[in-house]
């Protein structure tokens, strides 16, 4: 299982998220709980439209959105909050 960690900031009335091993990737929700949902879809979404040489070789191995059974892998996500 690959984990990742993910950044999390304020962001005006929400917040926002980044991960420092996925160059390009941001996200921002009203809530953490709506980042949270909505980041493992959004990240997937992003590693697609990668140019091939973009990629670094575990994005090449497909994704398993927690509660899927049709992947081989798993992306862990550990929240860490800025200071």
């Amino acid at each position: 299982m690959k984990t990742l960690k993910v950044i999390v900031c304020k962001a005006g009335k929400g917040v926002s998220a980044h991960l420092p091993e996925v160059d390009g990737y941001v996200i921002a929700r009203e809530t953490v709980e709506k980042l949270k949902r909505d980041l493992p879809d959004g990240l997937s979404f992003h590693i697609e439209g990668l140019y091939e040489e973009e990629r670094k070789p575990w994005m090449n191995e497909p994704l398993l959105i927690q509660g899927s059974k049709d992947s081989q892998v798993v992306f862990g996500f550990s929240f860490v909050r800025s200071k």
